[in-house]
């Protein structure tokens, strides 16, 4: 917690939703983007950078 001292959060991030539907499976070492909304029945890949909305469910490799 030092190293965070005198740091004002919320100058330096902004935090917004990630909506995940129900029976979803993200895989290890997936990254998904702020403001992101993936449907149910969906699977993302290990790995998967996920940087728009998923709104078929399905299986998604690679960068979306």
């Amino acid at each position: 917690e030092a190293h965070l001292q005198g740091l004002n959060m919320q100058s330096h991030f902004s935090w917004l939703k990630v909506l995940i539907s129900e029976n979803c499976f993200i895989g290890s070492n997936s990254v998904i983007i702020n403001n992101i909304k993936i449907t149910s029945e969906t699977i993302i890949g290990a790995g998967t950078v996920v940087i728009r909305d998923i709104i078929e469910n399905g299986v998604y490799e690679g960068v979306q």
